[in-house]
């Protein structure tokens, strides 16, 4: 049995739905999973957890990032919400691109949960290991020193230590 091999992955809105296309055994196959019990204030996150425990549709789920479930699931959401289409891959855009300026303490929960998929989503991309045929063991990087470089001068005293 070959592995199974996802080429697309999309959503439908009436009924909400994930559509996935996908290769096995060399031949190409659509499945539809029906998204149930979800409304206009679904939590994504759990959503997609209860989703990837499905028992009849978990080796089509696995094989999709946390990330990517979660988008194709905030499209069906924001749907319900009455967003466009645009508006949806607009607002997901935003939310995954990954601003360092940021202040994420000041997000709501659902946006930081897809912040911080996006941020584990690219630490695996470019993550590096062992097995990997440019893996370098202890690197030594020297950073630049800049001249404004703070000085702290309660630890220049030693002697003045008092109890």
């Amino acid at each position: 049995m070959e592995t199974l091999t996802v080429r697309k992955v999309g959503v439908k809105f009436r009924p909400a739905a994930l559509v996935m296309t996908y290769s096995e055994d060399a031949s190409i196959r659509r499945r539809c999973i029906p998204v149930r019990n979800i409304n206009k204030d679904s939590d994504i996150e759990n959503l997609a957890s209860e989703m990837r425990c499905l028992k009849q549709h978990s080796r089509f789920i696995s094989q999709l990032s946390k990330l990517q479930l979660m988008k194709m699931l905030t499209f069906i959401k924001d749907n319900l919400n009455g967003l466009s289409l645009d508006e949806s891959i607009s607002k997901s855009k935003n939310l995954d691109t990954i601003d360092p300026n940021e202040d994420l303490n000041k997000a709501d929960q659902e946006t930081l949960v897809r912040k911080k998929a996006a941020m584990e989503e690219s630490f695996l991309k470019n993550h590096k290991k062992p097995t990997d045929a440019d893996f370098q063991y202890d690197i030594e990087k020297d950073f630049p020193i800049n001249d404004a470089v703070e000085t702290v001068n309660w630890s220049d005293d030693d002697d003045d230590f008092e109890f």
